[in-house]
């Protein structure tokens, strides 16, 4: 589930597990300091993305970052592996 909370988010995800979050942000405002976090859960896993550390990355290192790219409107994460949550055996 992504959840993003007073934002009016339009989020788009597809079966492949890519998602789309389009999100207006307020002027003066960056994604970074709008968005703290996006926590990415399926019933198989989880993966929890700070853009705010990515963006730090990026500056610092491009290869050691998840953002793979950015514009002033547009940010593009890598892939992110999901930590795959061990079946229980209860039934679902």
């Amino acid at each position: 589930m992504i959840e993003l909370v007073d934002l009016g988010p339009d989020v788009e995800i597809k079966m492949d597990g890519e998602y789309e979050i389009n999100v207006q942000v307020p002027a003066g405002k960056t994604f970074e300091s709008v968005v703290q976090q996006i926590y990415y859960t399926t019933r198989n896993g989880s993966a929890l993305l700070v853009p705010s550390d990515a963006l730090r990355a990026y500056t610092t290192d491009h290869s050691k970052s998840l953002l793979q790219a950015m514009t002033p409107s547009t940010r593009v994460y890598r892939p992110m592996l999901v930590t795959i949550i061990p079946d229980s055996g209860a039934p679902q």
